[in-house]
Parts: C-alpha cells; sequence; structure tokens
C-alpha cells in the first residue's frame, strides 16, 4: 500500500483529496472526469476534504475535514459515506453526513499516512460495506474485526477477554501483522501497570496472550505496541 499519486499531489495527512492539502483516498475507482485517481486510493484515507472538477463516484468514505469544509463539487454517492458537515450532496440511505464522527486526533497509527481512528461508539465502526472494503485496513489489520467493516482508514480493534469454567481468562487482540504488541495489567486505575507478556501478530493479525488466573482479584488489563 502507498499513498496516491495518480496524476495528483498526495502528502500525509488524514486521508482524503482536497486542494491545496492532498492526501490519500479510500474510495471506488471514480469515474472520468479531468482528475481521476487511481485504484490504489480505494486502500487509504479517512478524511479530509474533496473537490472534484468532474463527478467522482465514492463509497465507504469518512471524511473530517481540517477545512472549512469537507466537499466541493460532484459526488457520486455508491453508499456507505460519512462527512462530519452538511457539505456533500448524499443521496444514498447508508450515508450521513452533518454527524460527529467520534475519532481520535490526528496520528501515527500504522501505514503510510497519519489517521484518525474511530473511537469505540463512532458511527464509523460495524458500517462499511464489506463488499467493497478492501481486505486489510491501511496498516494492513484483516477487515472486518467486528460484525462489519468500518468505514475509513483504520478498523478498530479491542481487546477481548473470554472466561473459563475454571476461573482463568483469555485476552484476545487483532494488531498489525508481524509487529509486536504487550499485555499489561493494573489492579485498579491509577495505579502502576505491570507488563505480562510480548508477543507477535500473526498473518491474520491475531494475537492470543496466555491465559491469565483470576485468583489474584479484580485486574485490569490493556495493550501496548512496543
Amino acid at each position: 500500500m502507498r499513498p496516491c499519486t495518480s496524476r495528483l499531489r498526495s502528502v500525509p495527512g488524514v486521508g482524503g483529496l482536497s486542494e491545496p492539502l492532498l492526501a490519500p483516498l479510500f474510495l471506488t475507482k471514480p469515474t472520468p472526469s479531468p482528475r481521476s485517481l487511481h485504484d490504489d486510493c480505494r486502500k487509504h484515507g479517512a478524511a479530509t476534504a474533496v473537490r472534484t472538477l468532474g463527478s467522482l463516484r465514492q463509497r465507504d468514505y469518512l471524511s473530517a475535514s481540517l477545512q472549512s469544509s469537507n466537499y466541493s463539487g460532484a459526488i457520486d454517492d455508491a453508499g456507505y459515506n460519512l462527512s462530519s458537515d452538511l457539505s456533500p450532496n448524499f443521496t444514498a440511505p447508508t450515508s450521513q453526513k452533518g454527524i460527529d464522527l467520534k475519532l481520535g486526533p490526528l496520528a501515527h497509527n500504522g501505514g503510510p499516512t497519519l489517521t484518525m481512528s474511530p473511537r469505540s461508539d463512532s458511527p464509523a465502526v460495524d458500517a462499511g460495506n464489506d463488499s467493497a472494503a478492501p481486505l486489510t485496513d491501511q496498516r494492513g489489520v484483516p477487515r472486518p474485526q467486528g460484525a462489519r467493516s468500518d468505514i475509513g482508514a483504520v478498523e478498530a480493534t479491542f481487546l477481548t477477554i473470554q472466561r473459563f469454567a475454571n476461573g482463568n481468562v483469555q485476552l484476545r487482540y487483532a494488531g498489525i501483522p508481524g509487529s509486536d504488541y504487550s499485555i499489561e495489567e493494573t489492579p485498579a486505575f491509577g495505579q502502576a501497570w505491570s507488563p505480562l507478556e510480548t508477543k507477535s501478530a500473526g498473518t491474520n493479525g491475531r494475537i492470543e496472550f496466555s491465559n491469565q488466573p483470576t485468583s489474584q482479584g479484580p485486574r485490569l488489563f490493556r495493550v501496548k505496541s512496543p
């Protein structure tokens, strides 16, 4: 995966296309126009502004512009698009505009560009079109991680806990294939975190940490990327 370079300037950003700020997109191949984009763009993106000189076919796209308006120009809405303002002419029932996208800050979350990760309560989570979404997000994390793929460049991942009859718990996580992740524990918020184990994510991005006994009383767990 790489930032889009097809006849357009590309710089690290939240994902999307704008003028003068141009950054990678997550969308399907657009209809012919004076500014056409390469199909690689559909593997990237999660939000800045879109400016078109012709009609741009778009789906599974998340736009939260750092500029005054997310959209300018015609959009052929193929569904599953989200916008934080009212500027796009969305027509599909699965697209939404003027909503709080509930994203994290612009950051290095992995992959070729800066992104904004969806929070657990983001409307982008489990809201994408699995038939159109790439098999992985821009970091390489497999899609979907939940009931459906997420909209945007980053697929949300969560630590899951399974309790067994003997009282032990199994901790599972999904991350970037080949990357290392550490599990840490603490007895309560505000107290020090203690490392338990470090493992590498498999080719499918999945990690299963060793079973943890619950005889030590209540504990909190978190996953960190070293």
